[in-house]
C-alpha cells in the first residue's frame, strides 16, 4: 500500500461563511455554549461535532455553508486532513 502525505489544518471561524473542504476528512466542532451552528443543514448544539470522512484515496470537494443562530458567540472549530 502506498502512503499519501497529509497535513492537519485546524482553524476557528466566527461568522457565517462557505468553507471548501478539498480534504480526506473534515470535522466541525461547536464548542461554544451559547450559539447554535448549522453546517449544510446539520444543526450543531453546544459541544456537538459533525465529521465527514472519505474512503482511502478519495478527496471530499464539498462546499460547506456555515450559519450561526442564537444570542451567543458564533464560533466553530474546523479540523481537516488534507493531502500535500
Amino acid at each position: 500500500m502506498e502512503y499519501i502525505k497529509t497535513i492537519n489544518e485546524v482553524y476557528v471561524i466566527g461568522r457565517g461563511q462557505r468553507v471548501e473542504s478539498n480534504c480526506f476528512s473534515i470535522c466541525f466542532i461547536n464548542a461554544v455554549a451559547s450559539s447554535t451552528a448549522t453546517i449544510n443543514g446539520v444543526t450543531l448544539l453546544a459541544g456537538e461535532q459533525y465529521k465527514v470522512t472519505q474512503t482511502y484515496g478519495c478527496v471530499d470537494t464539498t462546499q460547506y455553508d456555515i450559519a450561526f443562530s442564537g444570542a451567543g458567540v458564533p464560533q466553530v472549530t474546523i479540523s481537516r486532513i488534507q493531502p500535500i
